[in-house]
């Protein structure tokens, strides 16, 4: 189960350097409408999609490229624990 809040965090940070979702679209190689896909939960970007929107967005990419890797295995347990590992980068991120 992917994470919308943690992703669209993503996004909006790396949409925001760019000006637009078309705009980071084209500086990712892909799509506004996957772009579109991933905000509303439709499509899951890769993992390395994933690390790309945090370098464009300026911020670390370890917690999210972390956070991407467990989910996409389903094991609820493990994804409990990397909530909790990541906890204090949500905290700085603003949500919890």
């Amino acid at each position: 189960m992917q994470d919308l809040q943690r992703l669209n965090f993503l996004i909006d940070k790396a949409s925001a350097m760019y000006g637009s979702d078309n705009q980071l679209a084209i500086a990712m190689g892909t799509t506004r409408q996957v772009i579109s896909n991933w905000r509303h939960g439709h499509k899951s970007p890769s993992t390395e999609m994933q690390q790309k929107l945090a370098e464009l967005a300026g911020i670390d990419p370890a917690p999210h490229v972390l956070a991407a890797a467990v989910e996409k295995t389903g094991n609820a347990a493990a994804i409990a624990l990397v909530q909790q590992l990541i906890a204090p980068f949500r905290k700085a991120w603003h949500f919890s």
